[in-house]
């Protein structure tokens, strides 16, 4: 629901270790980490607030960023759109909409752009960096590469 709902989670957390805890500076601790939340509350209202446009374009950047964090990781459209509490077909709809691109393609692009970089600058078998992009089937990942890039992994 958060742009960033670890650091969100994070500043609660703190925010209740803070209560319990004597300190010499415990007043000024509690108001800087409740400013903080409410500042993350106003952050998320805003972007809510949003037109509807806006609202599609803030989603795929959100998705965007989603992939870019857990493309090494097993994950489908529907995962992606429980994230971000939506139906899979809505996101796919306005990712597309937005980007040009389905989420599966995306994802496949994003996959091989980033085993391009590790193939190019380390010096990693290409099952290693096969699993290191989240593809576990090898074979598909060889076929998938050649496909996008003209040429196999080794090449």
């Amino acid at each position: 629901m958060f742009s960033d709902e670890a650091s969100f989670e994070s500043k609660i957390t703190n925010l209740a270790v803070e209560i319990n805890t004597a300190g010499e500076f415990k007043e000024e601790l509690l108001s800087a980490l409740l400013k903080s939340i409410i500042i993350s509350i106003v952050r998320l209202k805003k972007e809510l607030d949003t037109s509807g446009d806006n609202k599609g374009a803030l989603l795929a950047r959100r998705v965007i960023g989603y992939v870019q964090q857990n493309y090494n990781k097993p994950i489908k459209n529907e995962e992606i759109a429980k994230h971000f509490h939506f139906n899979p077909s809505y996101v796919n709809r306005v990712f597309k909409a937005h980007t040009g691109f389905t989420l599966r393609t995306f994802l496949i692009d994003y996959r091989i752009n980033q085993a391009m970089e590790i193939l190019r600058t380390q010096n990693i078998g290409i099952s290693e960096t096969a699993l290191l992009v989240g593809f576990q089937d090898i074979p598909h990942f060889i076929k998938t590469f050649r496909k996008l890039v003209g040429q196999t992994p080794t090449e």
